[in-house]
Formats: structure tokens, sequence, C-alpha cells
């Protein structure tokens, strides 16, 4: 069974939560209470999705995808850690 590293799901995790949040901002909704659970539900949907098309692919095509969102993970966890340290610094 193919199962993506835990830096993707991450990534995965923080895009899909970003992209409800944002969502519900448009409606005047904030991610309490019941949108938690069904944030929860999609980010684990959405997680499960990824895993079941990319296990369609071959294993040359997997290896690819993998690394360049493992690539994206990093790059995006870098631009987090810069946003940070300035945050801190003022």
């Amino acid at each position: 069974m193919f199962q993506l590293p835990i830096e993707v799901k991450a990534l995965l995790a923080f895009l899909v939560t970003q992209g409800i949040k944002a969502l519900l901002g448009l409606f005047g909704a904030d991610l309490a209470g019941k949108w938690a659970a069904v944030v929860a539900a999609l980010v684990a949907a959405v997680l499960v999705f990824a895993e079941g098309l990319l296990a369609l692919a071959s294993p040359e095509v997997q290896d690819i995808v993998v690394k360049v969102l493992t690539l994206l993970a990093g790059i995006l966890g870098a631009f987090g850690i810069h946003k940070t340290y300035a945050a801190i610094r003022g």
C-alpha cells in the first residue's frame, strides 16, 4: 500500500486547512466549534484521496511526485521559518 511521507501529509493538511479557513472567512465563519470537526474530516478525506490517486500511478511517477511535494514542503517550511524569525526580530 502506497503512503505519502509525513512531510507531504503535513503540507497537504496545512494547505487544505488554510483553504477552508479562507473560504469560511468569506462567509463570516471561523474555524471554531462545529467547523473544526468538518475541517478535520475534509483534511482526512483529501489525504486518503491523494494517497489513493497516487497508488494508481506507476512507481516511477509516484517517486517523482513525492520528491516534488517534499521539495515544496521544504521550501514552504523555509519561508515559514523566515517569516517567524522576521516577526520575532521586529
